[in-house]
């Protein structure tokens, strides 16, 4: 039996997969209570578990500044992180010193001194494109610190008949915001890369233009597809059965469906896909409906209390004229949303 849950973080994300003996999580964080998002992720996992897997969309705050609690409890063997390019790279740590995020830059820059040198850093490539690509497949047991993989390499837990697929886009219109942002309250982007002292001393502009971006000013953003090898599998969701095994999920982060096109991406895994978590909870902004095609999807989306307007009302209005099921994942218990996967005998 495999156990799927969308926590109740709030204004963040925080997924897990337990596979009875193997773990995987997609995002931890938070822009709501401290106290509640830490006990949430206290008790995601029993007591020193280990997550075999811990996938980092993006490095937004509210993605992922609830990972030291992760780190204090449970064992964490493989982290796996959208690869950035070296400048913006560079951009993203000096931004986040200006913003006293230290453990947001430490987590870019070095992500060793967050989880120290018993857990494999591994870097998703860039995608240069949204169409389906077959990379090939790595066993997750034959990971290595400091690997590059490419886009939509299939992971392989092949003792538990499932896989996991990563890929890694780089948002240019975001990079564009970004930029003219900084033009606007006359900051020199090339100084704030190469030049920390001028990015400190410029942090309450910084601060605004963060806050006009919504905490987006991370160029990439990692999907990833959890999806069975083979074809044996039915999942129960509030009592009711899929029996036609679509018990594939796609988790998205803060991504933009405008600017990708997820069917065309997982392509190869799409008559798997049974849910579908909403971007940006539930930002009108990166949301479209393309991806339906007629059959019903569950679609959490993770949101707390917020002055954004999250979630549209357009978006819950669309899903449920496709046919398909808005599950809004707040800060209260009652809110958590649980997946039961069984293999079908």
């Amino acid at each position: 039996m495999i156990n799927r849950v969308f926590h109740p973080i709030g204004q963040g994300a925080f997924y897990s997969e337990n596979h009875i003996g193997f773990n995987i999580v997609y995002d931890c964080g938070s822009s709501g209570k401290k106290r509640i998002a830490e006990n949430v992720v206290k008790q995601s996992f029993l007591p020193n578990a280990t997550i075999d897997i811990l996938f980092i969309s993006h490095f937004d705050s509210d993605h992922v500044n609830r990972i030291p609690v992760l780190t204090n409890n449970f064992k964490i063997k493989n982290v796996i992180l959208p690869l950035l390019h070296p400048e913006d790279k560079v951009l993203l740590i000096n931004i986040y010193k200006a913003l006293g995020r230290t453990d947001v830059a430490t987590l870019i820059e070095t992500p060793e001194d967050i989880f120290g040198n018993d857990t494999n850093i591994v870097y998703v490539d860039i995608s240069e494109t949204d169409k389906e690509i077959n990379e090939g497949s790595i066993n997750i047991e034959n990971l290595t610190n400091g690997q590059i993989i490419r886009s939509l390499t299939e992971l392989l837990a092949v003792d538990y008949d499932w896989m996991f697929v990563p890929y890694n886009y780089l948002h240019y219109e975001r990079n564009l915001k970004l930029k003219n942002l900084f033009l606007q309250y006359d900051l020199d982007i090339d100084r704030v890369k190469t030049d920390l002292g001028y990015a400190l001393y410029h942090r309450n502009d910084i601060k605004k233009v963060y806050k006009k971006l919504n905490g987006g000013i991370n160029e990439n953003s990692m999907f990833v597809y959890s999806g069975s090898i083979g074809d044996n599998h039915s999942f129960y969701t509030w009592h009711l059965l899929d029996e036609n095994g679509r018990v594939g999920c796609i988790y998205s982060g803060d991504a933009d469906f405008n600017r990708v096109n997820i069917r065309n991406v997982f392509a190869r895994y799409w008559d798997k896909v049974g849910t579908i978590q909403v971007p940006h909870h539930g930002d009108v902004k990166c949301y479209n409906d393309l991806f339906f095609d007629g059959r019903s999807y569950f679609c959490p989306i993770s949101v707390g209390e917020n002055g954004y307007g999250h979630p549209s009302s357009a978006v819950i209005q669309s899903i449920l004229s496709n046919n398909s099921i808005p599950i809004l994942v707040t800060e209260k218990n009652s809110s958590t949303f649980r997946q039961y996967i069984a293999k079908r005998n």
